[in-house]
């Protein structure tokens, strides 16, 4: 009985093995394909592909609302991770606009991402906040980055985004008036399922507003406070506490 199970998780090893060996190329394409035909508005076209399932490259182009943009994406399988019923992927990405490296996981427990790191040019977050009529400049730092889902449910959250400051385009609310802000930093948690994002003036802590993923409704929703006016020199009536700008608009993706 005990040499017929060695025997068969042998089997599996060599099947796991063989198909983690395969050339990347011929996994990565069909999977692409399919979803070109399936979600004919995520327009990805890949360049290049090299290396294995378990280890390997690819030179893509993102869709039209990132024009184009020339992307360098590498992973490597965590292996050991599998032993925990949790595929795990250590990811890199790479282009003219942002440097990030970090972690995808998917799993009977929930997936996310951990251990993100890196720069974005603010200029990239354009399609998410141009609907509320807000535009900004400089660069996003993420550091050590961890948000986990399960259940439709935030389970975890941490890390934090820093901005560098630089110019802002502020919402109509406001008079749609071009400033220029001083850093900001933003900490990520976890309440009631939610993820909720606080973010604040770098260098004296002050409330500045609040991003929040509202899993329960279905929302993503974006607060500023009054404080931004203050900051910008603008002109206000005093209460900086105020609400200034609240956004809500559905998430157009599940986790």
């Amino acid at each position: 009985m005990r040499k017929r199970s060695l025997i068969l998780i042998g089997l599996v090893a060599v099947v796991v093995l063989a198909i983690a060996f395969l050339p990347a190329r011929l996994v990565i394409q069909p999977l692409l394909n399919n979803l070109a035909q399936s979600e004919p508005e995520v327009k990805i076209k890949v360049e290049q592909v090299g290396g294995t399932i378990w280890d390997g490259f690819a030179l893509i182009k993102m869709p039209a609302e990132l024009n184009f943009l020339p992307v360098s994406l590498t992973w490597n399988v965590k292996g050991w991770r599998l032993l925990t019923g949790q595929l795990a992927l250590a990811l890199g990405l790479d282009s003219r606009d942002f440097r990030v490296s970090g972690a995808g996981f998917w799993g009977l427990s929930g997936k996310g991402v951990s251990d993100l790191n890196g720069d974005l040019n603010a200029a990239m977050l354009d399609r998410l906040f141009g609907p509320q009529g807000v535009r900004a400049r400089g660069t996003l730092t993420a550091d050590n980055i961890y948000v986990g889902f399960a259940d439709s449910r935030v389970k975890g959250a941490g890390g934090q985004l820093v901005w560098s400051g630089g110019q802002v385009r502020l919402p109509p609310d406001a008079g749609s008036q071009e400033v220029e802000l001083p850093g900001i930093k933003a900490v990520l948690s976890e309440v009631s399922g939610d993820l909720l994002v606080p973010f604040t003036e770098s260098a004296s802590g002050q409330e500045l507003g609040e991003f929040a993923l509202l899993m329960e409704q279905g929302l993503y929703s974006i607060t500023v406070l009054q404080r931004v006016m203050t900051l910008a020199g603008l002109e206000s009536d005093g209460n900086d506490n105020k609400i200034l700008m609240k956004q809500q608009q559905p998430l157009s993706f599940e986790f």
